[in-house]
């Protein structure tokens, strides 16, 4: 052991290692135990009244198969999609507006984007369900100007769910756009303009290829807990 420790010193592994180990530690106690935990229950049986039974099968595996499950995946994949898609057609655009702006104004922007999200989500929700309501102000406005006759079902659908998913994770998308957009070199496209390309064209040869990290980066912070 001595011995060990001595080559981890000279190798200066060991600093490393106690810079890494908390992190270790966290991971392996409250990520990689609880997933051993979840697998091995992924094997048992689920009893009358929801407990435990050590009796193993493959059963629920088999069940994954079923045609439930299956359009539920499914569902549950094109909503994810649906919400990133929304979520980049409205965050890209907001990520860099707010990156082309002076420091002061910037700095203002982002806390008025990260604001909302000071309140408690559950809150959050049940306002959201407020204004999607039958009584909400959405449906009032419609019904006051004439629109419709009737309260038009905005809660307790697919429309709900995307526009509750979008509002929860636009800032996922926006704050990595916003640091890819901000890192860009704009010299590189008054140059571009120099050379006779216009605005759609700068764009789409230099300012969209420089920012993809921050793209891909924001689709993926969406779509997986989606």
């Amino acid at each position: 052991m001595t011995d060990l420790t001595n080559r981890l010193r000279q190798s200066r592994l060991l600093p490393v290692l106690g810079l890494v180990a908390p992190a270790l530690l966290w991971l392996t106690l409250f990520f990689a135990i609880p997933l051993v935990i979840v697998f091995i229950y992924s094997f048992l049986t689920r009893g009358v009244y929801g407990q435990v039974i050590w009796d193993f099968n493959l059963g629920n595996y088999a069940r994954v198969f079923d045609s439930l499950y299956v359009r539920i995946f499914i569902r549950s994949l094109r909503i994810a999609a649906l919400t990133t898609i929304l979520c980049l057609a409205l965050g890209y655009p907001l990520g860099y507006f707010i990156a082309r702006r002076g420091p002061q104004r910037r700095g203002i922007l982002l806390l008025l984007l990260v604001i909302p999200f000071w309140t408690n989500f559950l809150v959050r929700t049940y306002a959201w369900r407020v204004i999607l309501s039958n009584e909400g102000p959405i449906n009032s406005l419609l019904m006051s100007l004439g629109l419709t006759n009737q309260p038009v079902p905005l809660l307790f659908n697919e429309f709900a769910v995307l526009v509750g998913l979008v509002y929860s994770y636009l800032p996922e998308m926006v704050l990595p756009i916003y640091a890819a957009v901000e890192r860009l070199d704009f010299n590189l496209v008054q140059a571009a303009n120099d050379l006779y390309a216009n605005d759609f064209q700068a764009f789409r040869r230099i300012i969209l290829p420089l920012t993809m990290p921050g793209i891909l980066a924001g689709s993926l912070l969406v779509f997986i807990p989606c």
